[in-house]
């Protein structure tokens, strides 16, 4: 037995054995703490069943401790960061670990804590990181049904404090641990329905308070444009059918179109409508877009970037208001077609697509959505010059001057590619971009959907090269089995008039 395995065990057996004491419980947090993290961490036992045992039976001696003494701030501080180590060391799982072999819930010790001392940082910070690890479930553990709907009743409520904290201390730090904690809680569909007003009045707050191009504000803006995304990209809520699941995302959809924030950042009167002025956030989001292109930072944050586009695209799922405000509100085409023109110079065609599914989203309407139609307006923008213009960078410049402060080049600068710099209106832009040798499947069967819809729903047929469909379609017709039945060559047959 290694010394720190051995002084493990004093320390817990001191802890057992004088339980009545609060000085020997609160050195004893201390002691294990500081054992379970570098150095001596390094000299635990590296086979798994042994350290996982050790790490047990320490969780077990500090939610003892945290129940016995629930009014002692320091132990409770050193109780939760010890837990934080000792759980590192257990590996994934080790929350589940615990409970099968225990009975016990760690998590319900920690959330008192956390419920008990609201403005305490370091028990706030290190029940986050709990609540992460707890999501991280080993795969041979399988938790029992009773086991489940007892871990969602212990985190019912816990949403509301956390984001009750962050918004008390506007740190940014703990803002984007807040927003990467609430993107578990909502991907392990633990979050409060109760605190979704709450959540989106946070939301704007965190786009008003860090809206520049620093690397942090980057960062935490990302982190709560993840957790929203998460939060709309929901299938069903627990104890919710499909339908009411539809008008949840309804409903946040509706929110977050109404909130306006103020020129410099300042929210006015969110979900109050847009004619109390302001930016919409749908507008705000796009211009972090352009100044990620602007800045030419866009390298060191492409995933960052596609989720601000990914983010625009759920809005404007199913929802004529949201498609409506972008193609009135926001320059949305034209702001797209830049960001195909910049980005396929650059070879990053992740950016590309994902800028085409969120055209997608704007024009094509959902299969589930069988009886709800694109607004007119919509499908005959891709057909005008007008929404084709890219008069972005003047426009961002004049209304948005936070955003560029570090301008590394203006977009009038970029290099082009003539022939997609020759396209006076969308669709014309979207059958030369399939035409390009980088399309991929997915790319051009995108386009496809969206020419096809334009077409068939505002009578611009004509504008409609059969030449460009078929080169297009070329490429693929080897590759791909039984292709008669993709979507792709569907709609290639129809543009082509195969189907009349």
């Amino acid at each position: 037995m290694g010394p720190v395995k051995m002084l493990n065990e004093i320390v817990r057996g001191i802890m057992k054995q004088n339980a009545s004491s609060l000085e020997i419980q609160d050195e004893g947090c201390a002691l294990l703490m500081c054992l379970h993290q570098s150095p001596y961490k390094e000299t635990h036992p590296t086979h798994e069943p042994t350290r996982e045992h050790n790490g047990i039976q320490s969780l077990r001696r500090l939610t003892a401790a945290m129940r016995q003494w629930r009014d002692s701030k320091d132990l409770q501080i050193f109780a939760c960061i010890a837990c934080v180590e000792v759980c590192k060391d257990i590996g994934p799982g080790a929350t589940s670990h615990f409970l099968r072999a225990t009975g016990e819930n760690l998590m319900a010790s920690v959330f008192e804590a956390m419920v008990n001392f609201p403005v305490e940082v370091q028990i706030q910070d290190n029940v986050w990181k709990l609540i992460i690890m707890d999501a991280t479930e080993a795969k041979d553990v399988a938790l029992s049904s009773g086991h489940i709907t007892a871990r969602r009743g212990i985190y019912k409520g816990l949403s509301r404090a956390i984001l009750v904290f962050a918004n008390t201390t506007l740190d940014i730090r703990h803002t984007m641990a807040m927003w990467q904690t609430l993107k578990v809680l909502i991907d392990q569909l633990l979050f409060g329905l109760q605190d979704v007003t709450f959540c989106l009045v946070s939301f704007a707050l965190c786009l008003q308070e860090w809206p520049e191009t620093r690397k942090s504000h980057y960062a935490v803006r990302d982190a709560a444009i993840s957790a929203i995304l998460a939060l709309l990209r929901v299938v069903q809520l627990p104890g919710q059918s499909p339908f009411r699941t539809h008008s949840h995302r309804e409903n946040i959809q509706s929110r977050i179109l109404q909130c306006r924030l103020g020129g410099m950042g300042i929210i006015t009167t969110p979900f109050q409508g847009p004619e109390t002025g302001g930016d919409s956030i749908m507008e705000r989001v796009l211009q972090y877009c352009c100044s990620q292109t602007v800045v030419n930072v866009a390298r060191h944050g492409i995933p960052n970037l596609c989720r601000l586009l990914d983010f625009v695209g759920e809005l404007c799922r199913n929802n004529m208001h949201a498609r409506l405000q972008f193609v009135r509100e926001t320059n949305g085409i034209a702001i797209c077609m830049l960001f195909v023109r910049k980005f396929i110079l650059a070879g990053r065609m992740q950016v590309v697509e994902h800028t085409i599914d969120l055209l997608k989203a704007v024009c094509v309407p959902s299969v589930e959505t069988q009886g709800l139609r694109v607004p007119e307006e919509c499908l005959l923008s891709a057909s005008l010059s007008e929404f084709a213009e890219s008069s972005v960078d003047k426009k961002t410049t004049s209304r948005y001057p936070m955003l560029h402060t570090r301008t590394a080049q203006p977009f009038e600068d970029m290099n082009t590619l003539p022939e997609l710099e020759a396209c006076t209106h969308l669709l014309s832009f979207l059958q030369v971009l399939m035409g390009r040798p980088e399309a991929t499947h997915h790319l051009v069967e995108t386009c496809l959907a969206i020419v096809y819809h334009c077409c068939r729903f505002n009578g611009s047929g004509s504008l409609v090269c059969k030449k460009y469909i078929s080169d297009a379609v070329a490429p693929f017709v080897a590759s791909t089995a039984d292709h008669l039945d993709t979507k792709m060559f569907m709609f290639a047959n129809m543009l082509c008039g195969e189907d009349e």
